[in-house]
This record gives structure tokens, sequence and C-alpha cells, in this order.
């Protein structure tokens, strides 16, 4: 694909990069909105801003740990060039939600209330986010037929080049964007519903997507490294579905 959108100089604009970038804007305003009159504008900028380098640096370290240890003991600074790819969905996740449990206590909010308002805009930034998957050739998908398989090129792609792969990265995106549909449209009224559609959603949709990965990185019982965390992801969000109607049904919040 195109992994380098142009150079100027010693100056490389990477799609990855730009697409992140553009994630992150995309999620920042509608979370502003999700949150409109519950917290002050330049609070919930640093509770963002701090949330993000929490949620980027354990995908970058899950990304090293699970899939490119060699690359960072080589070279460390490789941790901090994002633009050029290798950030785990996963450890982003766990990451964020560790910064969420952490600002909804300072904020005095309740954790699963907390995590209701970012659920949509989480979701809405790993849907753009995966288009600069595409554009890279990270996260590429298991060799197939012509149809619907996508040829990397590109030298300078991360994934094999001149094998027809499945666009799972395109697959992801598209239930990504589905899933943010449905979340935002459930109801805040009941604390930890739309966490735990996150975490169903997303579970479900990425169970399902390490079946067509072509990068994928063996867990146990024959099932990957992803699978097992989406299937953590499912079990919580059970148990929030569970406390949430508990809690509902008692007039309590969690």
């Amino acid at each position: 694909m195109f992994p380098r959108i142009l150079s100027i100089g010693p100056v490389t604009l990477y799609s990855y990069g730009l697409m992140v970038f553009l994630a992150v804007v995309a999620a920042w305003f509608v979370l502003k909105k999700e949150f409109a009159g519950r917290i002050a504008s330049r609070r919930l900028e640093d509770i963002v801003f701090y949330s993000l380098v929490c949620a980027f640096a354990f995908a970058r370290l899950f990304h090293f740990i699970v899939w490119d240890f060699g690359t960072l003991t080589a070279n460390p600074l490789e941790f901090f060039y994002v633009w050029r790819g290798g950030l785990a969905v996963g450890g982003g996740i766990i990451g964020g939600l560790l910064a969420l449990f952490y600002f909804s206590r300072k904020e005095k909010i309740p954790f699963a209330e907390f995590c209701d308002y970012f659920a949509a805009p989480m979701i809405l930034g790993q849907a753009i986010g995966r288009i600069g998957c595409v554009l890279a050739g990270c996260c590429y998908g298991s060799s197939c037929g012509s149809w619907p398989g996508v040829t990397f090129t590109n030298p300078a792609s991360l994934a094999p080049l001149g094998v027809a792969l499945h666009p799972v990265q395109l697959y992801e995106s598209v239930l990504n964007f589905l899933l943010f549909l449905i979340i935002i449209r459930l109801p805040m009224k009941i604390t930890g519903l739309r966490l735990a559609a996150y975490l169903a959603g997303y579970g479900m949709i990425r169970f399902a997507m390490e079946f067509l990965r072509g990068d994928t990185v063996a867990g146990f019982m024959g099932l990957t490294i992803m699978q097992i965390i989406a299937i953590i992801f499912a079990i919580s969000a059970a148990l929030c579905t569970l406390a949430a109607f508990l809690k509902a049904k008692n007039g309590k919040r969690i």
C-alpha cells in the first residue's frame, strides 16, 4: 500500500502515523460531546492526554514483547518510533483502562460510568486506526485467493510482498465502525452497559479476526494470545453487564 505519504528532506509523513492522529482527533470530538457539562474541557484534556500516554506505552510494549522483542533489544529507541506502526490494540486497551480507573477515582466518578463515556470514542478511534494498518501493511491477514485478497508490493510495507492476503485490517475497521454505531445509541442511564458492549463486541470481533490473521502468536490450547485476551474481555463484559443490571435494580451505581 502506501506506508509513506511524502518525504521532504529528512522529514517523512507516514500514513500510519497520520491515521493514528486522525483517530485521536475523531475520538476527542466524540468524547467532548459525551462529557458535555460533566467535566471541564481543560480537565478532560489532561485526562485524555495522560490516558493516551498510558495506552500508547502499553500498546507499544505489548507489541514488542509479543511480536518483535528482537527489534527492541537491538535498538531500544524503536520503542518511540510509533509512526512506523507497531501498536498492539490489546495492550492499549489494558493500559487505557488502567488510566481510566485511576482518573475515575480522582474525579469521584464510578469506574463503570466513567468508562461508558469513553467506550464509543475508543472503538471509533480503533476503526480509523485500522485503516492506518492497511496503509502500512502491519497486522496483515493470511494468504487467500485473488478475491478479496490484497497484494502488497511496496518494499516499505510490513506485510509479505507479492502474495494475496485477507484484508483483515479493513474487515476489522468496518466491524469496529458498526460497533461504534451500536454503542453510541445505547442509553447511559444503565451504568456499565456501554463498557460491556465495548468489551464484548470488540472481544468477539478480535477473536474472529485472529482466524484470518497472518501474524498471530500462539498462546495455548490452539488459541492465539489475542484470542485469549478477547475471551477475558468477553468474560469481563458479562460481569459488567450482570453488575450493571443488579445495581440498576437496587438503585445503585458502580
